[in-house]
């Protein structure tokens, strides 16, 4: 039996409503706790008797049931999820396509780098560890044709043995062109991102070193919502609080040359993912 047919006739829109601990989100798959409802989608700890271990479901917001382009989204991440091996990705064992879709994931243990930085900075050489994994994975999609486009350190998880990148809602083909249209905070998103420009690795490549700088000082190195001025319809790669560049102090010196390059405001000026990698391990 497909996986559309399975969940498709097993389970109503109403009973999808019902997500409060002890519903069957899914057939076989019960509601634990609730883990955080995102743009896109909401996350649930489950248990699953068949594997006798918790799981995680990524289901899509019930207000977006009639979006389209966001049921295509979590269709897509969830097919990735199963299709994509890497150790620093997390793993996806199921796909629903209907009522509304939803994927169910591993349950992988650890906090984000976004909760480990709330109250102090982590160690450089910790940062560089957690770098050259998401790195590989990252990677690991662009040759894959794929670009993850929303590296931030509230989407790296960090736990005793493992770092893991666990968010792949606005994954992007590349060459693609940037749009102004959801910018995200913090500037973790490039300037090409929020620009009718071409996307490429190197965009990642800015994603991960901003999301090293927050990891390194315990703060977003453009401020906690930049904005970029504007010119026309066409936005400008410059902060409106003034800064030429990101907000590093403190960050050791090997670091802030790295970090500097790698949030250049061109693309063509960045290392490669291959190089910045290469350059973390460096610091370990």
């Amino acid at each position: 039996m497909s996986e559309s047919s399975r969940f498709g006739s097993a389970v109503e829109a109403t009973e999808l409503m019902t997500r409060e601990p002890g519903a069957e989100l899914l057939p076989g798959y019960v509601v634990t706790g609730v883990l955080g409802v995102g743009r896109r989608v909401e996350t649930y700890e489950v248990y699953s008797p068949l594997r006798d271990t918790a799981c995680v479901v990524r289901i899509l917001r019930s207000d977006l049931s009639q979006d389209q382009a966001a049921r295509d989204l979590v269709v897509l991440e969830g097919t990735l999820l199963k299709e994509l091996t890497h150790p620093h990705l997390a793993r996806g064992y199921e796909l629903a396509y209907t009522p509304v879709p939803a994927m169910v994931v591993e349950m992988a243990t650890g906090t984000t780098l976004a909760t480990r930085t709330a109250e102090r900075p982590l160690e450089p050489e910790l940062v560089a560890e957690a770098g050259v994994r998401i790195a590989s994975v990252l990677g690991y999609l662009h040759r894959q044709g794929w670009l993850h486009l929303d590296v931030t350190p509230s989407g790296i998880l960090v736990g005793p043995d493992r770092v893991l990148l666990t968010d792949l809602g606005l994954l992007g083909r590349t060459g693609a062109l940037g749009t102004t249209a959801s910018p995200r905070r913090g500037g973790y998103a490039a300037p090409e991102q929020l620009r009718d420009e071409e996307l490429v690795p190197e965009t990642d490549v800015w994603g991960l070193a901003a999301t090293m700088a927050h990891a390194l000082t315990g703060r977003a190195p453009f401020g906690d919502d930049p904005s970029w001025e504007t010119n026309g319809s066409r936005l400008l790669p410059r902060p409106r609080q003034g800064r030429q560049g990101p907000e590093l102090s403190g960050v050791p010196p090997q670091w802030r040359e790295l970090l500097e390059q790698a949030l250049r405001t061109d693309p063509v000026e960045r290392p490669s993912m291959t190089e910045l990698r290469n350059r973390l391990r460096e610091l370990t």
